[in-house]
């Protein structure tokens, strides 16, 4: 198959993964010719979902993987399943899933101009989902209870490792009005990967220490300012410059990792009180979040204590180790200069390969991954 790798975790129903594999070969035509700029879509979504479909197949690889998951354990009619993409950002997802003939696809984010961009994405090709649901998860148990709907299944990429308070969004997921749900929760944030934990470290400390510049695509309302300065400046004004600089330097460095309402609290406890907070990342101390928003930088967390919440709650699970997915024939040229060598001729062999240990270590292959998924199912 073009679009689904081989793996033991895939449905054994061969009629539902070719289905799968039909379904993203018509995505893919449709998006053949796309153009980007004939969309009335924010700068921030044409530059995410530019970045995308630049590299289609790959992209739509990943998602077949993810919705094969959410499907393994359905045995009903496509018709009568209710798929939640949790996060969805472009969509991409609830594409798929309206594509290969899912009966209700509702998409969320919690940021409006991404809910209203993806509408205007799936119009333009015809796949709109059944409904867009801003908010988070509070919003969509509510929507669910209001329109009496039952879950089958929440899907999500590249999402939790932002979510502030990952514990009150499992809370929600278990409280879904739900039947036979399976939940795939997809995270880039692989810590187990000593590359993609090096990088993501480094990019924490650029987070937390340097100015960023605007560019093309920054998602408004979050803040370019160096959040370490951002929890000082709060600090200096909560306090009303009634702390010295030891004691202003150690609450910058305990608060790390806090939105500004629980940067106050602890500010005022140690005013009041003289109670030092404990720092809230021990396990990843260079993890840190956007003070005003709370949107983690690539958080890293363990996939098993996530895990470990659901199966403490009734749930079946397993964590799975991702694969990589193909990259189109470009050339080096824009990362090495005077270089043209075929990227895809040397990547997608390298890639197939590394997949085939992925595969055949099974839990030991989340160390060779470029991403993790935590699959619950009840």
């Amino acid at each position: 198959m073009e679009f689904l790798f081989k793996s033991k975790y895939l449905p054994k129903n061969r009629i539902l993964l070719e289905e799968i594999e039909l379904a993203a070969k018509n995505l893919f035509s449709k998006f053949r010719n796309f153009e980007i700029k004939s969309l009335n879509i924010s700068d921030y979504m044409a530059n995410y979902f530019g970045k995308s479909i630049s590299n289609l197949k790959g992209t739509l690889q990943r998602y077949c993987f993810l919705l094969a998951l959410c499907l393994r354990n359905y045995k009903n009619s496509l018709e009568d399943f209710v798929f939640i993409e949790y996060g969805g950002g472009s969509g991409i997802f609830s594409l798929l899933a309206k594509e290969i003939g899912i009966g209700t696809v509702l998409y969320n984010d919690i940021y409006k101009i991404s809910c209203h961009d993806a509408k205007e994405i799936a119009k333009s090709i015809g796949n709109i989902a059944d409904d867009y649901i801003l908010g988070e998860i509070q919003e969509i148990i509510s929507y669910l209870k209001d329109k009496s709907i039952y879950c089958n299944a929440v899907g999500s990429y590249d999402v939790i490792e932002h979510i502030y308070n990952i514990e009150l969004f499992f809370q929600g997921l278990i409280n879904l009005p739900q039947k036979n749900l399976s939940l795939v929760l997809a995270s880039g944030a692989n810590p187990y990967n000593p590359i993609i934990k090096k990088r993501i470290k480094t990019h924490h400390h650029n987070c937390e220490f340097i100015d960023r510049k605007k560019e093309f695509g920054h998602k408004e309302g979050y803040t370019l300012d160096a959040y370490a300065k951002i929890r000082k400046e709060l600090i200096l004004k909560i306090s009303e410059n009634r702390l010295n600089s030891e004691e202003l330097k150690l609450l910058t460095r305990l608060t790390r990792g806090m939105i500004e309402k629980d940067i106050r609290e602890c500010v005022l406890k140690y005013l009041d009180l003289k109670i030092i907070p404990s720092e809230r990342e021990k396990r990843f101390p260079s993890n840190t979040c956007d003070p005003f928003t709370g949107n983690w930088a690539e958080r890293l967390m363990h996939p098993y204590d996530l895990l470990g919440f659901f199966t403490r709650n009734s749930f079946d699970g397993q964590v799975i180790a991702g694969v990589y997915e193909s990259r189109n024939n470009l050339t080096t040229k824009k990362y090495i200069p005077k270089v043209n060598l075929n990227i895809a001729s040397i990547y997608n062999p390298i890639s197939k390969l590394t997949n085939y240990f992925i595969n055949l270590f099974s839990k030991k292959g989340v160390y060779l991954a470029p991403y993790y998924i935590v699959y619950a199912f009840k």
